[in-house]
């Protein structure tokens, strides 16, 4: 009989009234059920405001939505989930983010209330909770922007273009592995493995209109891989160029 996690009896009342979910017993299917994470673009030190990537991930389609924040006041958060629900093609029905501040706090649970989202968390201290999200934090944020310390305005006003772009090349172009079947015969697990693109996914959910799926086909039309990639290239090195202004007060200077 698997035991029911029971939540710390100290927790705060804020943390009580968001129920604990583990991993082991979401329910899949029904797509609309996100796991919600941030990744700290803080270099390494934690002291003072920086910028973070907010990635919202779905777990039936792995579409993913990645968005900048300024810091981790909850007004940004609010503001980046939003518009993230303004862009994916299905109505989120559960968000799963970890216990961090940024999420658990009177404003975020306000706003799934709003707009009548189911609001979970993970486990303390347990990342195996959210591995959807956790598992692409560097394929879709560190491969592109590195492990530097983002913090002015002009570098967020860059990140804030090149992660929606990002989230795009990935959702729409880049094939994703997922575990759809898991076998144990004697003393081995055979597992069974979808690879697929999240758009040809959500093309093939029954929960998704079909008005919205052509809005998708539409979108994807308009499309082209290598612009896009080249798009992400440029804002890239628009990237480095404002990290290193920070530290040349008169200029650039490759001497």
């Amino acid at each position: 009989m698997q035991r029911k996690y029971q939540p710390h009896p100290r927790a705060s009342v804020l943390k009580r009234q968001i129920p604990v979910e583990p991993h082991f017993d979401k329910v899949f299917g029904e797509i609309g059920y996100t796991e919600l994470d941030t990744v700290h673009l803080s270099g390494g030190s934690s002291g003072g405001d920086y910028c973070l990537a907010l990635g919202d991930v779905e777990i039936n389609t792995a579409w993913c939505e990645y968005r900048a924040l300024r810091n981790r006041a909850h007004v940004w958060v609010e503001r980046a989930l939003a518009d993230i629900d303004r862009t994916v093609p299905y109505k989120v029905h559960t968000r799963h983010p970890d216990s961090g501040s940024e999420f658990i706090n009177r404003a975020i649970i306000a706003y799934t209330q709003k707009h009548n989202i189911r609001f979970v968390r993970s486990r303390a201290y347990c990342k195996n909770d959210n591995p959807a999200v956790a598992s692409r934090h560097w394929l879709l944020v560190r491969a592109y922007v590195g492990y530097r310390r983002y913090e002015t305005e002009a570098e967020y006003k860059i990140l804030a273009q090149v992660l929606p772009l990002i989230s795009t090349l990935h959702n729409y172009f880049m094939p994703t592995m997922m575990l759809i079947k898991k076998v144990r015969v004697g003393g081995k697990i055979y597992k069974t493995y979808d690879i697929d693109i999240p758009y040809n996914r959500v093309l093939k959910s029954a929960a998704v209109s079909e008005e919205r799926k052509q809005t998708l086909r539409e979108q994807k039309a308009a499309l082209s891989y290598p612009e896009l990639l080249q798009k992400i290239l440029k804002l890239t090195k628009m990237l480095d160029q404002a990290h290193r202004n920070k530290y040349n007060t008169f200029g650039d200077d490759d001497e």
